[in-house]
C-alpha cells in the first residue's frame, strides 16, 4: 500500500561540533561553534573513520549494475537512435515524462539471474556489488512507499530484483551497495531547464520547481532510509549533485541522517558536492588519477561504451584492458568498479561474462598488489571551497578567460556585479582594472545569454556561492548591478538534430525562429527588475543598452537591437531609479572600428576597452 502524503523519518541529524574541513578534527572544538545553526558533518574520530572503511581500503574490485526502464529501449525510441549513454535516452532525445513513465508497463525482466550475476563477480576477484536503486529517470527497482513509479506497478511486480541481489552478495560473501540519483526526472517537483545552452542539459540541469524544495528533499532522505532498511546496504553510490539547487549544505544534511540511521555505512562522496566533498571517499568516472591519490578512492568504468544496455554497443573492453586498468587504479590506492548493463529481460551479456573471466585468469597468473593510502585524518569539505566551487559552475569554456577569474572579496569595499552576455564577459577585465581598489567587481558565472536566463541563472549562482559551509560564502549585498540583455534575444536559431552528437544549434535569420520576441522581452524586463528590487532592495540598478548589430550576421538582423532598446527604454520608464547606460550610442557612430571582424557582434581590444571605461565610469558615479 503506497501513501498517499509524504511522512517525515523520525531521524534526529545530530549537529555536531566537528569543523567541516578538509581535516575533520576529532578533538573537541569550542562551544561556540556547536551551537552554530550551520549543520556540521558528523563527527568521527580517525580511528572509527579507518575502521568503518577498511573493508573499501581493502577491496580491489567491484561490480557496477545499471538497470532501468531504460534497459527496455536499448538507447532507441520510436525508431531514433541516442548518441548518449543508454540511461541518458530521456535527455537525449527530449522524451517528456508522460510518454516516458509509460515504459513502466512493459518493464518484466523475467531473464533476471541474481545468483549468476554475483557468482560471476565473485569469481572475477570482486568484493562488492553496486546497483542502480534509482537512476535519473525516477524509475525505483524496489517497492517504495513514496511512489508509484516503481517496480511494484510494473508487470513484474511480486518480484524484488534488490532482494535478490543482497541474498546473492551475502551467500557470496560480496558487500552489496546501493546507487541513488540526486536527480529525478519523474518527480513533480522538478522540470527541464528548457532555455538550457545544450538540449540534453535541459534534462542534466533539471530544475527544481521553487517552493517545492523542501518536498523534495523529505521524499529523497524517506526513499534513503527506506532502502536502508530494507536491504541493509554495505555502501550507498550517489549520482547527480551536479544539479544547481544541490548545495554543500544538503548532502551533508542527507550525508548525516544516512549516518545516523547505519553507522557503519559507507557513502561515496557524491553525496554532497563532489569537487569540494571528500566524505568517505572519492568517486572517478571513465578516468581516474594520473598519479597516488592520499584519500580513499575509487575509478568506475563501463565495459563496452554504455553504462546502461545498448544493442549495438559492441565496442567492448578486452581482458587485457581491464587488467590494466585494474592493476593502475589498486596501484595508485583505488578500486576499480567495472559496470554491466542487463538488457531489457534482465540477461548479462555473453561478451560481458567472457571478459571478467579473461581477466580472471589473467590475475591468477599476475596477481596485484593494491597500494593502501596512509590517511592520517578524517576527510571532509576541501580548502578554498568557494574558489573551487566558483570554477565549477563557470563553464569549461570560459574558465580560462580573464572576465572569470575568482574574486576575493574585500570587506572594506562595496560590492558591484556585472550580468550580460559576451560582450560584457569582453569588457569586465577592464571594469575590474579600471575600479580596483574602488570596488569588488563580481559577473555572473556563464554568458548571461537571453532575458529568459537572467532569474534561473541568478537564482543558481546565490545556491552555489551562498552555501554556508563554503569557507567564504557570498553572504555581502550588492552595491551597484550593472544588467544588459539582448543580442542573445533578438537572435534566429534552427535547432540541432538530437541524435547527432556534433550537430549544434545554428543562428539562422532566414529559416530560424526568434528566441525571444519583443513583447515577452518587455514582460521579462519587467520580471527582471521586480527580482532584482527584492533580492538587493537598496542596490542601484544599471541597465546597458544592447549594442549593435553589424550586417552580415547570420542569425540577426542589422538594425533589430535599436527596436530592443526601444522597448527597454519604454519599460524602464516606469522604473525612475533604474538608470540607463546608452551603450549602443557608444559603439554605433563608428562601430566598423570596434567590431572583431565584418558580421560579429563581438569587439576587438579597443571596442572591448571603450566599452568597459564606459561601464566602470557609470558605476563609479553610482557608487558615490
Amino acid at each position: 500500500m503506497k501513501l498517499d502524503t509524504l511522512f517525515l523519518c523520525l531521524v534526529t541529524i545530530m549537529i555536531t561540533s566537528g569543523c567541516a574541513s578538509i581535516d575533520q578534527q576529532s578533538t573537541d572544538m569550542p562551544d561556540a561553534l556547536s551551537t552554530s545553526s550551520v549543520v556540521q558533518i558528523k563527527k568521527e574520530s580517525i580511528e572509527e573513520y579507518q575502521q568503518r572503511m577498511q573493508w573499501f581500503v581493502d577491496a580491489p574490485y567491484g561490480m557496477f549494475i545499471h538497470f532501468g526502464l531504460y534497459s527496455i529501449l536499448g538507447g532507441e525510441w520510436k525508431g531514433e537512435r541516442t548518441w548518449v549513454y543508454a540511461e541518458w535516452i530521456q535527455a537525449g532525445l527530449n522524451i517528456p515524462s508522460d510518454d516516458y513513465s509509460e515504459l513502466i508497463h512493459e518493464f518484466n525482466p523475467t531473464g533476471f539471474d541474481a545468483e549468476k550475476i554475483v557468482r560471476a563477480a565473485r569469481d572475477a576477484g570482486m568484493v562488492y556489488l553496486v546497483v542502480t536503486a534509482k537512476h535519473h529517470e525516477g524509475f525505483c527497482l524496489w517497492d517504495s512507499q513514496y511512489t508509484e513509479f516503481d517496480v511494484a506497478s510494473s508487470p513484474f511486480a511480486g518480484r524484488d530484483i534488490l532482494a535478490e541481489l543482497k541474498q546473492a552478495c551475502d551467500m557470496y560473501g560480496i558487500k552489496f551497495g546501493l546507487y541513488y540519483s540526486i536527480i529525478d526526472w519523474n518527480h513533480p517537483t522538478q522540470e527541464p531547464d528548457m532555455f538550457a545552452r545544450r538540449d540534453r542539459f535541459r534534462w542534466k540541469h533539471i530544475e527544481l520547481v521553487k517552493g517545492r524544495e523542501q518536498e523534495y528533499f523529505d521524499y529523497q532522505t524517506n526513499q534513503v532510509l527506506e532502502l536502508i532498511e530494507k536491504y541493509e546496504p554495505t555502501l550507498l553510490w550517489f549520482d547527480g549533485d551536479w544539479a544547481d539547487w544541490w548545495t554543500l549544505e544538503e548532502g551533508v544534511k542527507l550525508y548525516n541522517a544516512i549516518r545516523e540511521s547505519d553507522p557503519e555505512i559507507i557513502v561515496n562522496n557524491r553525496v554532497a558536492k563532489r569537487d569540494v566533498f571528500e566524505l568517505d571517499y572519492v568517486t572517478q568516472e571513465q578516468r581516474h588519477f594520473e598519479e597516488a591519490f592520499p584519500k580513499y578512492w575509487e575509478g568506475c568504468y563501463t565495459m563496452n561504451s554504455s553504462w546502461g544496455y545498448k544493442y549495438d554497443d559492441d565496442k567492448w573492453k578486452d581482458a587485457e584492458t581491464v587488467y590494466h586498468k585494474l592493476k593502475d587504479i589498486n596501484e595508485k590506492g583505488g578500486s576499480l568498479l567495472l559496470n554491466v548493463g542487463p538488457d531489457g529481460s534482465g540477461v548479462v551479456q555473453p561478451e560481458a561474462y567472457s571478459i571478467l573471466r579473461e581477466t580472471a585468469q589473467l590475475l591468477k597468473v599476475n596477481p596485484i598488489q593494491k597500494s593502501i593510502p596512509q590517511v592520517a585524518k578524517v576527510p571532509g569539505i576541501k580548502d578554498h571551497a568557494a574558489r573551487i566551487i566558483w570554477e565549477r559552475i563557470v563553464p569549461s569554456s570560459l574558465r580560462e578567460k580573464d572576465a572569470f577569474t575568482y574574486v576575493e572579496n574585500n570587506p572594506e569595499l562595496p560590492n558591484v556585479f556585472i550580468y550580460g552576455d559576451s560582450i560584457s564577459i569582453g569588457y569586465t577585465p577592464e571594469v575590474r582594472r579600471l575600479l580596483e581598489g574602488e570596488a569588488n567587481v563580481y559577473r555572473i558565472h556563464d554568458n548571461g545569454e537571453h532575458s529568459s536566463s537572467v532569474i534561473p541563472k541568478l537564482q543558481d549562482l546565490r545556491t552555489a556561492m551562498r552555501d554556508p559551509l563554503l569557507d567564504a560564502p557570498w553572504t555581502f549585498d550588492w552595491d551597484v548591478i550593472h544588467l544588459n540583455v539582448g543580442l542573445h534575444d533578438l537572435t534566429y536559431y534552427v535547432p540541432r538534430d538530437l541524435t547527432d552528437r556534433y550537430t549544434k544549434r545554428k543562428r539562422d535569420k532566414v529559416n530560424g525562429q526568434q528566441q525571444i520576441s519583443i513583447q515577452e522581452y518587455r514582460e521579462n524586463l519587467k520580471s527582471i527588475i521586480a527580482y532584482l528590487s527584492e533580492l538587493a532592495p537598496d542596490a542601484k540598478i544599471i541597465f546597458a543598452l544592447t549594442t549593435p548589430v553589424p550586417e552580415g550576421d547570420p542569425g540577426r538582423i542589422a538594425g533589430t537591437a535599436a527596436h530592443y532598446n526601444e522597448a527597454a527604454r519604454e519599460v524602464l520608464a516606469n522604473y525612475p531609479d533604474v538608470q540607463i547606460n546608452d551603450l549602443y550610442s557608444l559603439i554605433e557612430p563608428k562601430h566598423s572600428m570596434y567590431w572583431s571582424k565584418p558580421g560579429n557582434v563581438h569587439f576587438n581590444k579597443l571596442g572591448s576597452t571603450l566599452l568597459g571605461a564606459q561601464v566602470a565610469e557609470t558605476i563609479s558615479k553610482a557608487l558615490q
